[in-house]
């Protein structure tokens, strides 16, 4: 949650996937914010065992910031490479963002 408050009050050109996180409301909840790493690998891990469903063969941003601000980590639900820490690439681009909740 701290990284969604902290890319939301920065307002760079990120901002727009930590925003959608942290207005999306489902189940009555609105407590949901940009995984980080870690937990969208975990995310990842569980889909992979039947455990979590509905998310698409895509990649999804997390909300680790990498390389002075400039990058962030993502994880590719479809190619399998995701079993690794994840990968860098500039926050120009366009992936899907999927909200989660502490639990």
């Amino acid at each position: 949650m701290a990284n969604t408050v902290a890319i939301i009050k920065d307002n760079g050109s990120f901002a727009e996937a930590a925003i959608f996180a942290d207005e999306y409301v489902n189940g009555g909840k609105n407590d949901w914010h940009l995984p980080s790493g870690e937990e969208l690998f975990e995310l990842h891990w569980q889909t992979s065992r039947g455990n979590v469903s509905g998310l698409a063969a895509d990649i999804y941003w997390s909300s680790t910031d990498t390389d002075n601000g400039f990058a962030a980590k993502y994880y590719n639900f479809g190619n399998g490479n995701t079993w690794k820490a994840g990968w860098n690439t500039g926050k120009h681009n366009y992936f899907r963002v999927r909200p989660v909740r502490a639990f």
